[in-house]
């Protein structure tokens, strides 16, 4: 205890000295003391400003690097852990879900399928993912409801993000589940950028990407989906609105067998059937939905 005691007052004693004392004390030191403090801290601020330099570049390269690879992802995190595999006529798809979601009067689910670029040469593994959003009434049971997959216009458009059920979505919805495809190179399929388009080798090449994202390339698309989740036996619906009422039409003409109805919302090709002209279409067309 007297120990104790003792090392305790001589700390009070330190604390508590005047000014004076102090900066006599400290000035005791010799100069090379001095000195060889000064470049310990020195040095220590150098390797500390260099931690952190290096710590923001390698940060830096990371953020890089994880863009880089959101970018050729098309811009998604795939769910590695909850990806299935799904053997179709094309190979194999990899197809997982994403977020789940509900506005009113329906609920949505988000779906992502890996599919070939070029269909002409699956076998160069390279791969693009197409995204769809699942839209199922709130209302009514829809687990046994058959697939109607909607092609937008455009081109070059994704397809909308449903906000409330209505239109002809909410009619849709009594009896399908709805499928809205984001055409590949749009919306939250791996995207077309100016930026993507830049990092190619030349025009020629800018030319032959884009060629890979024509209608029947969107349609190989829809079908491989088809396959991966309904399965290669079971048939389903599309609807097409303008440039996808062509898409459609193309759809009909490669795989007929894979449809059991097609809707279309314009985008009717032309037709050499006499008196079948785009004028007749419509006006029959108008005499069915006028009220």
């Amino acid at each position: 205890m007297r120990m104790l005691s003792s090392r305790l007052n001589a700390l009070n004693s330190l604390l508590y000295s005047s000014p004076s004392r102090l900066h006599s004390s400290s000035s005791s030191s010799s100069p090379s003391t001095s000195s060889r403090r000064e470049e310990r801290r020195s040095s220590s601020s150098c390797v500390l400003r260099g931690d952190r330099e290096g710590a923001n570049a390698s940060t830096s390269r990371r953020s890089r690097r994880s863009l880089s690879l959101r970018t050729a992802k098309g811009n998604v995190e795939m769910q590695q852990h909850s990806s299935q595999e799904k053997h179709t006529s094309f190979g194999v798809v990899r197809q997982w879900d994403g977020h789940t979601d509900v506005v009113t009067g329906l609920h949505l689910r988000e779906r992502f399928f890996e599919v070939p670029l070029d269909y002409s040469d699956v076998s160069n593994g390279e791969k693009i993912v197409v995204f769809a959003r699942e839209v199922v009434s709130s209302r009514r049971p829809s687990e046994t409801l058959p697939y109607l997959v909607y092609l937008q216009g455009g081109p070059g458009f994704e397809a909308p993000r449903p906000l409330e059920a209505s239109g002809w979505l909410d009619k849709a919805c009594e009896s399908f589940k709805v499928l809205l495809l984001d055409q590949r190179g749009t919306g939250r399929s791996t995207p077309i950028t100016s930026t993507s388009l830049c990092l190619m080798d030349s025009p020629r090449a800018q030319a032959e990407y884009l060629e890979l994202h024509r209608a029947d390339s969107i349609v190989k698309d829809a079908e491989c989906i088809r396959q991966a989740l309904v399965g290669q036996n079971l048939q389903w619906s599309i609807i097409g609105q303008s440039f996808g009422g062509f898409c459609s039409l193309t759809y009909l003409s490669m795989f007929p067998n894979s449809l059991k109805e097609s809707f279309i919302m314009g985008g009717l090709a032309p037709t050499t059937t006499p008196g079948c002209t785009a004028h007749a279409v419509y006006s029959a067309l108008f005499k069915r939905v006028q009220l």
